[in-house]
């Protein structure tokens, strides 16, 4: 309205944006942003940005004890020795003295 005052008129519209772009801005973390209209000599600046990330969860290492021994493993395996520590990777565990504990192979 405060524009129709002045003699101008704007016609909004969404851009065409891929399958793609629309399927990892659905899903994941993102900003869509638009601008439209910005007078540039005889024609008009219209264009969007899109920007997007994909959060991925590790799991968690734990540090823990098997009789005398440090072991690690995944969080996913399923065991139930005395937790000691948290790790975000099997490397910071190693370096803390734990040695790798293979989790069990479940049966197809």
């Amino acid at each position: 309205e405060s524009v129709s005052r002045y003699g101008f008129s704007y016609t909004f519209t969404l851009p065409t944006i891929s399958q793609e772009e629309w399927h990892n801005t659905v899903d994941d973390v993102g900003v869509l942003a638009f601008i439209q209209g910005i007078p540039m000599g005889g024609k008009f600046y219209n264009n969007y940005a899109l920007g997007g990330s994909r959060v991925l969860k590790k799991p968690e290492i734990v540090g823990a004890r098997k009789g005398s021994m440090k072991v690690y493993y995944r969080s996913t395996c399923g065991f139930a020795y005395p937790v000691e520590e948290t790790f975000s990777s099997e490397q910071a565990a190693a370096q803390k003295g734990y040695m790798p504990l293979d989790c069990p192979v479940s049966p197809s």
